[in-house]
């Protein structure tokens, strides 16, 4: 309870750190930087990127915490006193369970991306909807409105499911990974009774026993840490999404001098200014140059 409790804290502070350092960038941005995220893309950014981030640092924290102290002396255990045969069950099990985690986050990356775009997409749609709904209503658009929601609904509601599907494998390879091991641990004993003496036959059942509570207790830890290893994807992908928010130089720089020249408070002067939207090789204005004097029409 004392480590849930910690771990909710550090993830919730580090996710208000995290909301902050966003609005006060976007606060920095010049159109040209807000027309290449988009409105709805730092909505989403803000909110579910940051929610997914925290969700991961705090499960991650509990975890990391935990599972180290569960299989720590069920590690040690297995090592030193039970049967090589049966270590390398253990770790023949740890490795197939590595292998599926791994393909599945191999699938899942590049799902949870388009994920988050189609989020974007969502957020900008319902946006839309809700500011335009007059000029919606004037229009008799709302089918065409429904219609453009519903479109990119399904299409979010499609990826969730391929990703959920590939997320499914996971917990029945654990129960058959941890039956497995089960069976094996057993299968192994019996072969080694078999073939021990009588009077080692007793030390071997009962390593036989014990072996296979340590071995469930590496497993349940490893389990634990799939929990991580489910939510690392998508947490990934909305650290690369903030990321690129916060790495982003503003065009348009303010300048560091605040007082104006003696005689001169109050004037606004500009030398040889030009503009040009972005990607465009002309300038709409070019070489402007005017004084704007303190309480002059």
């Amino acid at each position: 309870m004392v480590v849930d409790f910690f771990a909710a804290r550090i993830a919730a502070s580090f996710a208000k750190r995290i909301r902050r350092e966003i609005f006060c960038k976007v606060e920095s941005f010049s159109m040209e930087e807000m027309n290449q995220f988009s409105t709805a893309s730092l909505i989403t950014r803000s909110t579910n990127d940051v929610t997914q981030i925290q969700k991961f640092v705090a499960i991650g924290m509990q975890v990391l915490i935990k599972a180290p102290i569960i299989s720590a002396m069920a590690i040690e255990k297995i090592l030193v006193t039970s049967k090589w045969q049966w270590s390398v069950l253990v770790a023949g099990a740890v490795l197939a369970l590595i292998t599926v985690i791994v393909a599945i986050m191999v699938y899942t990356i590049p799902k949870y991306e388009n994920i988050q775009k189609i989020t974007d997409s969502l957020n900008r749609v319902t946006r839309e909807n809700l500011t335009g709904l007059e000029v919606i209503r004037a229009y008799n658009a709302e089918k065409y409105q429904e219609s453009k929601f519903n479109k990119v609904n399904t299409e979010l509601m499609k990826n969730q499911l391929k990703v959920q599907s590939r997320m499914a494998v996971l917990h029945p390879s654990m129960v058959f990974v941890l039956n497995g091991i089960a069976l094996g641990v057993y299968w192994i004993g019996a072969v080694l009774i078999s073939s021990a003496g009588v009077a080692d036959q007793m030390t071997l059942f009962s390593d036989m026993v014990v072996f296979s509570s340590y071995a469930v207790q590496v497993i349940m830890a490893f389990t634990l840490l799939t929990m991580v290893f489910v939510m690392m994807p998508r947490a990934s992908i909305s650290a690369k999404r903030i990321n690129e928010v916060l790495n982003t130089s503003p065009k348009m720089v303010d300048g560091s001098l605040k007082d104006g020249m003696q005689g001169q408070e109050g004037t606004v002067e500009v030398k040889n200014v030009s503009f040009a939207y972005p990607g465009s090789d002309k300038y709409v204005i070019k070489d402007i140059n005017f004084t704007a004097n303190k309480e002059r029409p």
